[in-house]
């Protein structure tokens, strides 16, 4: 039978490689009948309230810089040309938040206990401009470790967000 010592060792290697193994949870929604074939361009509106569930965060400067930048790499690679919002085809807004959230862990171990963690999520709207159609929505969430400026792992989460959004002229 393993003693006291090798289960706090087990349950602590499995909750670091949980952590690190858990990639962002991606959800996003194109409504019924919207095509993508008249748009080519985009722009970036700017921030919205926070995703539902959530309370607002305001990304820090260098971190929403990192976001947009990993935004604009994702779409631009996907065929999209970036203009201003007042000839953009189709407009985009952010909007971030954060929550605690209870999780229960242990289960290989035998010893189940509830951890707290800080959750983020960043939500996204894209809208006709010209008639303020919802075209598609996109939410991505993921546990927020230290340090809390990991940039690659942001720009992770939107690119991962991001490979969903359809691709200009398509249908």
């Amino acid at each position: 039978m393993p003693s006291n010592a090798s289960r706090m060792v087990a349950m602590t290697v499995l909750f670091a490689l949980w952590l690190t193994g858990c990639g962002p949870k991606v959800k996003t929604n194109t409504p019924a009948g919207v095509s993508f074939a008249s748009y080519a361009t985009i722009a970036y509106g700017g921030r919205q309230g926070p995703p539902e569930g959530f309370e607002r965060a305001t990304l820090p400067p260098k971190a929403m810089a990192q976001a947009l930048a990993a935004a604009r790499d994702t779409l631009t690679a996907g065929g999209w040309k970036e203009t201003s919002v007042e000839e953009a085809d189709v407009v985009v807004y952010a909007g971030t938040g954060r929550r605690l959230q209870g999780e229960r862990s242990g289960g290989y171990t035998g010893v189940n206990f509830e951890v707290m963690v800080e959750k983020g999520a960043i939500v996204l709207d894209a809208f006709d401009r010209e008639t303020g159609e919802l075209l598609w929505q996109g939410q991505v969430e993921g546990t927020i470790k230290p340090p809390i400026d990991d940039f690659p792992a942001l720009r992770q989460a939107v690119a991962a967000l991001l490979e969903r959004f359809p691709a200009p002229g398509s249908k």
